[in-house]
Protein backbone atom coordinates (compact mmCIF):
# COMPACT_ATOMS: atom_id res chain seq x y z
CA UNK A 1 0.00 0.00 0.00
CA UNK A 2 1.18 3.42 -0.93
CA UNK A 3 1.62 6.67 0.96
CA UNK A 4 2.89 10.21 1.35
CA UNK A 5 4.42 12.27 3.62
CA UNK A 6 4.24 15.96 4.49
CA UNK A 7 6.25 17.79 6.30
CA UNK A 8 6.29 21.74 7.21
CA UNK A 9 8.84 24.45 5.53
CA UNK A 10 12.05 24.50 6.71
CA UNK A 11 11.42 20.67 8.73
CA UNK A 12 14.91 19.34 9.78
CA UNK A 13 15.38 15.68 11.13
CA UNK A 14 15.87 16.49 14.40
CA UNK A 15 12.28 18.55 14.97
CA UNK A 16 10.39 16.21 17.03
CA UNK A 17 6.28 17.35 15.67
CA UNK A 18 3.05 15.95 16.85
CA UNK A 19 1.62 13.54 14.19
CA UNK A 20 -1.54 13.83 11.73
CA UNK A 21 -3.25 10.97 10.33
CA UNK A 22 -5.30 12.31 7.49
CA UNK A 23 -7.66 9.43 5.49
CA UNK A 24 -8.76 10.47 2.30
CA UNK A 25 -12.58 10.12 1.10
CA UNK A 26 -13.68 7.55 -1.62
CA UNK A 27 -12.60 7.68 -4.70
CA UNK A 28 -9.34 9.20 -3.53
CA UNK A 29 -6.05 7.99 -2.49
CA UNK A 30 -2.47 9.07 -0.69
CA UNK A 31 -1.74 11.69 -3.36
CA UNK A 32 -5.11 13.95 -3.14
CA UNK A 33 -2.83 16.23 -0.56
CA UNK A 34 -0.88 17.14 -3.05
CA UNK A 35 -3.33 17.39 -6.41
CA UNK A 36 -5.34 19.66 -4.82
CA UNK A 37 -2.60 21.48 -3.34
CA UNK A 38 -3.23 20.72 0.18
CA UNK A 39 0.38 21.02 0.61
CA UNK A 40 0.91 24.46 -0.82
CA UNK A 41 -2.17 26.22 1.11
CA UNK A 42 -0.32 24.64 4.44
CA UNK A 43 3.16 25.86 3.30
CA UNK A 44 1.90 29.43 3.13
CA UNK A 45 -0.59 29.17 6.77
CA UNK A 46 3.31 27.88 8.13
CA UNK A 47 4.81 30.83 6.45
CA UNK A 48 2.35 33.29 7.45
CA UNK A 49 3.10 31.86 11.38
CA UNK A 50 -0.85 30.82 11.20
CA UNK A 51 -0.20 27.03 12.03
CA UNK A 52 1.78 24.97 14.34
CA UNK A 53 3.86 22.73 12.86
CA UNK A 54 3.08 19.21 12.57
CA UNK A 55 3.64 16.03 10.20
CA UNK A 56 0.90 14.35 7.62
CA UNK A 57 0.65 11.30 7.03
CA UNK A 58 -1.90 10.35 3.84
CA UNK A 59 -2.53 6.36 3.53
CA UNK A 60 -3.96 5.15 0.71
CA UNK A 61 -7.00 3.72 1.55
CA UNK A 62 -8.65 2.55 -1.51
CA UNK A 63 -12.53 2.08 -1.55
CA UNK A 64 -12.10 0.53 1.41
CA UNK A 65 -13.71 2.71 4.05
CA UNK A 66 -10.90 2.38 6.26
CA UNK A 67 -12.03 -0.80 7.83
CA UNK A 68 -10.64 -4.12 8.67
CA UNK A 69 -13.11 -6.16 6.57
CA UNK A 70 -15.60 -9.05 7.53
CA UNK A 71 -14.13 -11.62 4.80
CA UNK A 72 -10.66 -10.76 6.06
CA UNK A 73 -9.27 -10.02 2.78
CA UNK A 74 -8.59 -6.80 3.77
CA UNK A 75 -7.14 -4.93 6.85
CA UNK A 76 -6.91 -1.40 6.27
CA UNK A 77 -6.97 0.15 9.91
CA UNK A 78 -4.54 -2.54 10.96
CA UNK A 79 -2.15 -1.70 7.58
CA UNK A 80 -2.39 2.06 8.83
CA UNK A 81 -1.59 1.15 13.06
CA UNK A 82 0.31 -1.78 12.75
CA UNK A 83 2.78 -1.31 9.83
CA UNK A 84 2.90 1.99 8.70
CA UNK A 85 2.50 4.55 12.02
CA UNK A 86 5.67 2.86 13.21
CA UNK A 87 7.49 3.12 10.58
CA UNK A 88 6.79 7.21 10.14
CA UNK A 89 7.19 8.26 13.30
CA UNK A 90 10.41 6.18 13.06
CA UNK A 91 11.47 8.07 10.05
CA UNK A 92 10.37 11.82 10.97
CA UNK A 93 11.04 11.57 14.48
CA UNK A 94 7.43 12.67 15.77
CA UNK A 95 6.51 13.20 19.34
CA UNK A 96 4.80 10.43 20.95
CA UNK A 97 1.27 9.02 20.71
CA UNK A 98 -1.58 9.39 21.90
CA UNK A 99 -1.21 12.82 23.15
CA UNK A 100 0.67 14.43 20.01
CA UNK A 101 -1.41 12.45 17.45
CA UNK A 102 -4.43 13.00 15.85
CA UNK A 103 -6.57 11.23 13.10
CA UNK A 104 -8.66 13.70 10.50
CA UNK A 105 -11.09 13.00 7.40
CA UNK A 106 -13.19 13.47 4.81
CA UNK A 107 -16.14 12.21 3.32
CA UNK A 108 -15.19 8.37 3.64
CA UNK A 109 -12.20 9.14 5.53
CA UNK A 110 -14.49 10.92 8.16
CA UNK A 111 -16.02 7.69 8.53
CA UNK A 112 -13.01 5.81 8.74
CA UNK A 113 -11.70 8.80 11.71
CA UNK A 114 -14.92 8.30 14.26
CA UNK A 115 -13.90 4.19 14.04
CA UNK A 116 -10.28 4.55 14.12
CA UNK A 117 -11.10 6.97 17.56
CA UNK A 118 -12.92 4.09 18.72
CA UNK A 119 -10.98 1.17 17.84
CA UNK A 120 -8.00 3.20 18.70
CA UNK A 121 -8.59 5.18 21.17
CA UNK A 122 -5.56 5.02 23.26
CA UNK A 123 -3.07 6.22 20.33
CA UNK A 124 -4.84 9.36 19.15
CA UNK A 125 -5.53 12.33 21.32
CA UNK A 126 -8.38 14.20 19.11
CA UNK A 127 -10.28 13.16 16.15
CA UNK A 128 -11.88 15.57 13.28
CA UNK A 129 -14.21 14.71 10.96
CA UNK A 130 -14.73 16.87 8.01
CA UNK A 131 -18.03 16.36 5.47
CA UNK A 132 -18.43 12.56 6.27
CA UNK A 133 -21.99 10.58 6.45
CA UNK A 134 -21.90 10.00 10.09
CA UNK A 135 -24.84 6.91 10.22
CA UNK A 136 -25.96 5.39 13.48
CA UNK A 137 -26.25 1.23 13.42
CA UNK A 138 -29.71 1.48 11.78
CA UNK A 139 -28.79 4.15 9.49
CA UNK A 140 -26.17 2.47 8.19
CA UNK A 141 -28.06 -0.72 7.14
CA UNK A 142 -30.56 1.01 5.50
CA UNK A 143 -27.74 2.86 3.12
CA UNK A 144 -26.33 -0.43 2.61
CA UNK A 145 -29.66 -2.07 1.45
CA UNK A 146 -30.36 0.81 -0.49
CA UNK A 147 -28.23 2.99 -3.47
CA UNK A 148 -25.27 2.80 -1.29
CA UNK A 149 -25.15 -0.67 -1.72
CA UNK A 150 -24.91 -0.83 -5.20
CA UNK A 151 -21.32 0.18 -5.43
CA UNK A 152 -19.93 -0.43 -2.02
CA UNK A 153 -18.97 -4.36 -1.33
CA UNK A 154 -20.65 -3.68 2.32
CA UNK A 155 -21.05 -7.68 2.74
CA UNK A 156 -17.53 -7.93 2.06
CA UNK A 157 -16.60 -5.18 4.44
CA UNK A 158 -19.42 -5.35 7.29
CA UNK A 159 -21.13 -8.91 6.91
CA UNK A 160 -24.56 -9.39 6.17
CA UNK A 161 -26.24 -5.99 6.23
CA UNK A 162 -29.49 -7.90 7.05
CA UNK A 163 -27.86 -8.83 9.77
CA UNK A 164 -28.67 -6.27 12.86
CA UNK A 165 -24.94 -7.63 14.35
CA UNK A 166 -23.34 -7.07 11.34
CA UNK A 167 -22.51 -3.46 12.72
CA UNK A 168 -21.78 -3.75 16.08
CA UNK A 169 -23.67 -1.19 18.66
CA UNK A 170 -20.58 -0.55 20.61
CA UNK A 171 -19.02 1.16 17.02
CA UNK A 172 -22.10 3.26 16.54
CA UNK A 173 -20.82 6.65 16.68
CA UNK A 174 -24.29 7.29 18.23
CA UNK A 175 -23.73 5.06 20.83
CA UNK A 176 -19.84 5.32 21.21
CA UNK A 177 -19.43 8.76 21.86
CA UNK A 178 -22.33 9.15 24.07
CA UNK A 179 -21.67 5.84 26.75
CA UNK A 180 -17.90 5.12 26.16
CA UNK A 181 -16.28 7.69 28.57
CA UNK A 182 -12.94 7.31 27.03
CA UNK A 183 -13.68 7.91 23.71
CA UNK A 184 -16.21 11.37 25.64
CA UNK A 185 -12.66 12.40 26.65
CA UNK A 186 -10.98 12.76 23.36
CA UNK A 187 -11.15 16.23 21.49
CA UNK A 188 -13.76 15.66 18.02
CA UNK A 189 -13.80 18.46 15.95
CA UNK A 190 -16.84 18.26 13.29
CA UNK A 191 -17.39 19.67 10.44
CA UNK A 192 -19.65 20.08 7.45
CA UNK A 193 -20.53 22.09 4.09
CA UNK A 194 -23.04 24.04 3.20
CA UNK A 195 -22.91 22.74 -0.26
CA UNK A 196 -22.51 18.84 1.20
CA UNK A 197 -25.37 16.87 0.11
CA UNK A 198 -28.79 16.96 2.13
CA UNK A 199 -27.66 12.97 3.43
CA UNK A 200 -24.47 14.38 5.15
CA UNK A 201 -25.90 17.75 6.28
CA UNK A 202 -28.74 15.79 7.98
CA UNK A 203 -26.69 12.91 9.16
CA UNK A 204 -24.03 15.67 10.81
CA UNK A 205 -27.11 17.67 12.09
CA UNK A 206 -28.33 14.55 13.46
CA UNK A 207 -25.18 13.44 15.44
CA UNK A 208 -24.58 16.70 16.76
CA UNK A 209 -27.84 16.98 18.44
CA UNK A 210 -27.04 13.80 19.78
CA UNK A 211 -23.43 15.03 21.07
CA UNK A 212 -25.44 18.04 23.22
CA UNK A 213 -27.91 16.18 24.25
CA UNK A 214 -25.34 14.17 26.15
CA UNK A 215 -23.46 17.15 27.23
CA UNK A 216 -20.52 16.25 25.40
CA UNK A 217 -18.14 19.15 24.83
CA UNK A 218 -16.77 19.02 20.85
CA UNK A 219 -16.27 21.61 18.42
CA UNK A 220 -19.11 22.22 15.66
CA UNK A 221 -18.20 24.06 12.48
CA UNK A 222 -20.20 24.82 8.99
CA UNK A 223 -18.29 26.03 6.71
CA UNK A 224 -19.57 27.53 3.97
CA UNK A 225 -18.32 25.62 0.28
CA UNK A 226 -18.32 21.83 -1.19
CA UNK A 227 -17.77 18.90 -0.81
CA UNK A 228 -14.21 19.20 -2.97
CA UNK A 229 -10.70 19.04 -1.59
CA UNK A 230 -10.81 23.08 -2.90
CA UNK A 231 -12.82 24.08 0.10
CA UNK A 232 -11.39 20.85 2.36
CA UNK A 233 -8.18 22.35 2.78
CA UNK A 234 -8.84 25.77 4.75
CA UNK A 235 -10.69 23.30 7.08
CA UNK A 236 -8.26 20.55 7.50
CA UNK A 237 -5.75 23.87 8.62
CA UNK A 238 -8.85 25.08 10.82
CA UNK A 239 -8.59 21.62 12.46
CA UNK A 240 -5.08 21.88 12.96
CA UNK A 241 -4.75 24.82 14.63
CA UNK A 242 -7.69 23.95 17.28
CA UNK A 243 -7.09 20.38 17.85
CA UNK A 244 -2.98 20.10 17.55
CA UNK A 245 -1.16 22.20 20.84
CA UNK A 246 1.26 24.96 18.96
CA UNK A 247 4.46 23.61 20.32
CA UNK A 248 8.01 22.09 19.12
CA UNK A 249 9.37 19.37 20.86
CA UNK A 250 13.02 19.16 22.00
Amino acid sequence: MAYSVYTPPEWHPEERLPLVVLLHGAGGGHLDFDRYEVDLYLDAEYRAGALPRVVIVNPDGELGFWENWADDTHRYRDWVMLDLLPEVRDQFNVAACPEHCHVMGVSMGGHGALRFAYYEMDHFSSVSVISALVLSHQAALEEFNGLLGWFVPHERIWGDARDPNALPRDVDPFVGWTENEALRQKSLYLAWGTGDSERIRASNENFAAVLDESGLTYTQAIFDGDHKWVDWRRVIAEAIRLQVPNLTLE
